[in-house]
């Protein structure tokens, strides 16, 4: 048993209560500590407290021969141990009536001293260590705040009770906990929210971690079911000793309202995205046959025909051009609708692009026996950075309008720089931001007042008169109008019916270089459509129709066309047979075509050259197949209908890419003993680790590149169906073995993409997967491809 000392056996009941002082007042607090440099230590860390005076008294002993009371703020008690007769001392102390919190001191350690100062009755207990003067200060503070706040809460209450009706009615819940999270207090709402009664809470731990000052969300199982609850926390005093205050909310219905608000959204872009999916399937489906319309059409034209048959077929490609129209009105349309759709910013020579407008509509305002102009108002830049095609498409519709509702007089197109206004060649260097006004102004029927409002709406058409037949979608103007402002800038219209339409736009544009000459038009983004040789040619295409236009268009051009209609015979011919270039089509029955090219890049085809060049032939207008079909190692694309200028050019650029390819690989005569002169190698491996392998242990480097371009393809293949299949635990297990391959052969970037689809997969993030999952997909098969042509070349 231990005896508390005569000066620190001081109290303990909680609260002491005195009724009578004359010398002191509740802003004094009472330190009862025989050891003096402790109480000058305590004293110290007390004296930033404004208004409040220490009191301290060596012993009990003394405080009761100065016989002096008072309400104190605070009593401080220094519990020592081995003291005689510590029971009576306490009786002594409970004679009194200080009405004041107690804290008691114990030495540092002395955890049975603290259980003895808290069986007494102490409010709080600190031990007498580093902390013990910040701890005070706090705590004093809040009883500093609590006494203020009593002397100011003496005017007369409805109630002695309305504080505990207010906790009572609130409908929050409310918990008073101790420091160790025992309950001392809950109210009737805290009541409901767990499903049982105060007095089977009060006494039990609350279970929860709980930190002054915040706010979190705890899950909790009542009687009742599972609940969600919203918890904030305070530090209170209560009946004299520091306690918690949670308050709780029960949002479980909150929390199912944004789970169904999410799952809301999350089906609407899943809805989106299938919807895009058909778009992207409508697109290809309708285009395919309508390639081998037009193109049929094209060859017949070119044909010895009468006149009446001539005017039958032009009338059928007037008709599938116009169909073709639609379709791309549709697919804008829906492209913008979901936010998908983006504008390039390459540069363009705005006056070529205007003279290519002008030139689609000359021959149809010359029949309708219109004027049909262009003009330049002042100085307009002609070298800009932009979207030149979304920018023609506008200029297109608003020139197809005016020409199609002008029956006599004139359309003129005209262009002025709106900002900076008044400057000159010399002002705006490139990089210049500057601002376009176009203008389409016509004299024809013009359009009702009434009618103003609505033009740009979507699926929107006037019909300005009886006898009109001008079909179209409604979707022109709509279209027009936001590809305009996603240009920066609005589209606005004039007209008086019977007198004319004027459409007017403005567009934000970036100076440019000038462009190239015609000599180096590849560099500068024309199409290079100089001679090609005779080419043998591998066409796969599906579609018995588009292949004999495909078949009859390069045959006309001097190639040598074998025709095949599915992924798996072409990967048949090209494992056997020698091809110069692939004209791919990308949406097929039984394998892909990108499928097809990704199989002959990696050496899964086991094709006779590898890298030969490949260009797509798509029916896809959806945003992003571009960057898909160049990721899966394609060189180049054509859209149907196609035109046999675009395949030349398609042709020449992908021949030019092989041939840059082909001219930096070592002859296999001369194996390079340096990473640099292997294409792409700079960039997929470690060029040091490269050059040193290749210099000191070339059989070894050689054998890991066997074993790796045999093995690693098999389970690319797997990770594929994993990414699928959402397999998130397969998925981490064949990232992480494929991050340790590629790091052993100094792989970096390859390496890096697995250790991206590696974490995340251990996050379960499909989307992320499926992005990280498709730069390892590119980063492997550059890998793949530059251990190939080592290999090749060291044979």
């Amino acid at each position: 048993m231990i005896d508390i000392a005569i000066d620190a056996n001081v109290m303990l009941s909680g609260r002491l209560s005195v009724e009578r002082l004359t010398s002191m007042n509740d802003h004094t607090i009472l330190l009862i500590e025989p050891d003096q440099e402790d109480a000058r230590r305590i004293i110290s860390a007390l004296s930033t407290l404004e208004n409040v005076t220490v009191r301290h008294s060596p012993s009990l002993d003394h405080l009761l021969e100065t016989k002096e009371d008072g309400p104190y703020l605070a009593v401080i008690v220094a519990m020592g141990i081995d003291a005689p007769d510590s029971g009576r001392l306490h009786t002594r102390l409970m004679s009194m009536s200080l009405e004041a919190p107690v804290i008691a001191l114990a030495p540092e350690g002395r955890e049975d001293v603290k259980t003895l100062a808290r069986a007494l009755g102490a409010g709080d207990v600190l031990y007498k260590d580093d902390t013990l003067g910040p701890e005070l200060l706090r705590m004093a503070r809040l009883l500093q705040s609590r006494a203020k706040a009593r002397e100011t809460a003496n005017a007369p209450k409805p109630s002695d009770h309305w504080v505990e009706r207010i906790i009572a009615n609130n409908a929050d819940g409310i918990l008073i906990m101790d420091h160790e999270g025992h309950l001392l207090f809950a109210n009737p709402a805290a009541e409901r929210i767990f499903g049982i009664s105060s007095e089977e809470l009060v006494g039990h731990g609350f279970g929860f971690p709980v930190i002054a000052g915040e706010s979190t969300e705890i899950d909790i199982f009542s009687k009742t079911g599972s609940k969600i609850v919203e918890m904030r926390v305070v530090e209170i005093d209560w009946d004299g000793r520091m306690a918690f205050l949670a308050s709780l909310r029960d949002i479980t219905e909150r929390k199912r309202m944004e789970m169904e608000l999410a799952k809301a959204k999350e089906d609407a872009e899943s809805a989106n995205r299938a919807k895009s999916d058909f778009l992207a399937k409508m697109s290809h489906e309708i285009r395919t046959p309508m390639t081998g319309i037009i193109g049929m059409t094209e060859l017949a034209l070119a044909s010895g025909l009468n006149p009446q048959q001539r005017e039958y077929l032009e009338m059928v490609r007037q008709s599938a051009n116009s169909l073709l129209s639609i379709l791309n009105d549709i697919l804008d349309f829906s492209k913008i609708e979901a936010g998908r759709l983006e504008l390039e910013n390459k540069p363009f020579d705005l006056f070529r692009t205007l003279e290519l407008s002008i030139k689609i509509f000359k021959n149809l305002s010359h029949k309708k026996g219109l004027r049909l102009a262009s003009r330049v108002e002042g100085f307009v830049p002609r070298h800009l950075m932009g979207d030149a095609g979304r920018f023609r498409q506008v200029v297109n519709n608003l020139l197809s309008n005016a020409v199609k509702f002008t029956d006599q007089g004139e359309v003129v197109l005209s262009v002025r720089l709106a900002r900076p206004e008044g400057a000159s060649r010399e002002d705006l260097p490139p990089g210049s931001e500057v601002t376009l006004q176009c203008s389409v102004r016509d004299t024809g029927v013009g359009i009702p007042r009434d009618k103003l409002g609505v033009i740009f709406d979507s699926f929107s058409q006037i019909d300005n008169t009886a006898g009109r037949n001008e079909n179209g979608t409604g979707l022109g103007l709509s279209i027009s109008k936001q590809l305009v402002q996603l240009m920066g800038g609005d589209l606005s219209v004039q007209s008086e019916e019977g007198h004319g339409s004027i459409f007017t736009f403005t567009t934000d544009f970036t100076i440019a270089a000038p462009l190239s000459e015609p000599a180096d038009r590849s560099a500068s983004g024309q199409p290079d459509s100089g001679p090609l040789p005779s080419l043998r040619i591998l066409l796969v295409e599906d579609n018995a129709v588009n292949q004999i236009y495909a078949t009859e268009i390069l045959q006309q051009e001097g190639h040598h066309v074998t025709p095949v209609t599915n992924g798996r015979t072409a990967l048949s011919l090209l494992a056997g047979t020698d091809f110069d270039l692939v004209l791919m089509d990308i949406q097929m029955p039984d394998m892909d075509g990108m499928e097809v090219t990704r199989q002959v890049r990696d050496g899964r085809a086991k094709a006779r050259n590898t890298g030969i060049p490949i260009i797509a032939m798509t029916a896809h207008a959806m945003q992003g197949d571009r960057e898909r079909f160049l990721e899966a190692g394609m060189d180049d694309y054509v859209s149907k209908p196609m035109e046999i200028e675009e395949v030349v050019a398609a042709m020449n650029r992908a021949l030019k890419r092989f041939d840059a390819r082909r001219a930096t690989s070592p002859t296999p005569a001369e194996p390079s003993a340096k990473m640099e002169a292997s294409p792409g190698g700079a960039d997929v491996m470690d060029p040091q680790w490269f050059d040193k392998m290749f210099a000191t242990r070339r059989d070894f480097l050689g054998r890991m590149f066997e074993v790796f371009v045999r093995d690693e393809p098999e389970r690319l293949n797997e990770l594929k169906e994993a990414v699928a299949a959402g397999d998130m635990r397969r998925i981490s297990f064949l990232a992480h073995s494929l991050k340790g391959a590629t790091a052993t052969l100094g792989a970096g970037p390859a390496r890096d993409a697995a250790a991206t689809l590696d974490q995340a997969a251990k996050t379960g993030d499909q989307k992320t997967c499926e992005r990280a999952h498709r730069i390892l997909e590119h980063e492997m098969t550059r890998l793949l491809s530059f251990m190939r042509d080592h290999l090749a070349n060291a044979s």
